[in-house]
This record gives C-alpha cells, structure tokens and sequence, in this order.
C-alpha cells in the first residue's frame, strides 16, 4: 500500500513540472477521512478534549433516609419511622380489644345506640319513643296546610304580575302607535287632511279678474287650453 502511496505521488510530481492540469478530488470528498494521515506528514496533537475524561467513576448509593428528610441533617431514619407506626398500629388495635370486651361484658346488641347518636338524637331535638305520635301527625298535617297556603298565595301573586305586565305592554304598545300616528301627521306630504295650494297663490302679480272668469279645471276641455 506504501509503495502504491508512493508511486501515485510520483505521478502528480511528474505531473506538475510537465504542466500537465490535474484531475480534481471532488468526486471523492471522504478520501482522506478513510485513508487518514500519518504521523510524517503531520504531527497529532497531544490536547485532550475535557468530553474524553472519564466521568462517573461513583455509583450513587441509596441514602437511609426518609422521602421527607432535610438537607441539616435532622431527619428520620426508617427504622424509627417504622417503628411509630408500628406502636400506634398497637395502640389502637388494644382500644378497640378494650372496647369489644366491653360490649361483652354489657352485653350491647345492635339495637343499641352510641353516646355520639344520642347526643345527635338531643341536639336535633327528636324523641325516639312514640307516644306522642298524634301530636306529631297534627302538627304535620297543619305544616302541611300552612305550606299548601303559601303556594297558593305565591300562585295568584305570579298571575297578577303577569296579567299586570301584559296590561303595560298594550298600553305601550297603543301609545307608541298614536305617538306614530302624530308623527306621520306633522309631515304635510303625509297628511290627507292637507289640500294643496295652487300653484300660483304666492304669486306677486296676479290678475284677479282672469282668476275669477277662469272656469273650473274638471270643466276644461284640454289641459293646455
């Protein structure tokens, strides 16, 4: 391959002092990439690229952290956190042991109520016996009354406003009909009660007498006579 290298730059120093034109090296643009160069004709440069150093020579280590730890230090381990957990988790498991074994021992059934519900019960004012259940049916039916009532007066007053709307809106609707009506009356060239004048009644000099032996326009003969 040397001695090929060698020959072939032979040629192009023959063919320069000859005069002779050389072909150009467009046509093949990747030459000297794949070929490369070699360490006579120009020396490698011994800079190395800060991309080339190795990085990441440590592998990232699990902290023992919790998710929800600060940066000063002051953190939970897991272990402890585990372990609040598992003392609460005891805590209430032995709350509700006490109070099934306290329900045995009373002898609480399902029909029983909670001190919460009572208290709800109180507060509301509601009396869970029954022997006041007509009273109760009385005040109802009169609750009852007293809402059918007030639907009823609510009704009438809805239809009085409607048919007082619908007496403004022909009202209106008759006003701005004469308003109309005026309007178009104020215009002489609209009024029908309006005769026109004659032509000639401004007129400065006019003869009087031609005017009254003139006979009347539907007994002329022709228009121009």
């Amino acid at each position: 391959m040397t001695k090929i290298w060698m020959d072939f730059s032979m040629l192009e120093l023959v063919l320069v002092w000859c005069h002779v034109p050389m072909m150009s090296t467009a046509h093949r643009p990747t030459w000297n990439n794949s070929t490369g160069v070699g360490l006579e004709e120009s020396g490698l440069t011994a800079s190395v690229s800060s991309k080339d150093l190795p990085s990441h020579t440590e592998l990232k280590r699990r902290s023992t952290c919790s998710p929800g730890s600060s940066e000063t230090g002051e953190t939970k381990k897991l272990p402890e956190t585990k372990k609040l957990l598992r003392e609460k988790l005891e805590e209430t498991e032995n709350a509700h042991k006490t109070k099934n074994v306290i329900e045995d021992q009373v002898g609480v059934t399902k029909d029983f109520l909670t001190l919460e519900d009572v208290s709800h019960l109180l507060n509301l004012g509601i009396n869970s016996f029954n022997h006041d259940g007509d009273h109760s049916t009385k005040v109802g039916k009169e609750n009852r009354e007293d809402e059918e009532s007030a639907l009823l007066r609510e009704l009438a007053k809805i239809r009085k406003e409607r048919e007082e709307i619908k007496q403004r809106e022909m009202e209106e609707e008759l006003n701005s009909e004469e308003a109309r009506g005026k309007l178009l009356n104020k215009n002489p060239l609209m009024d029908p009660s309006n005769h026109p004048r004659p032509w000639d009644e401004d007129v400065v000099f006019r003869n009087p007498q031609t005017q009254s032996q003139q006979p009347p326009r539907s007994e002329l003969s022709a228009v121009n006579s």
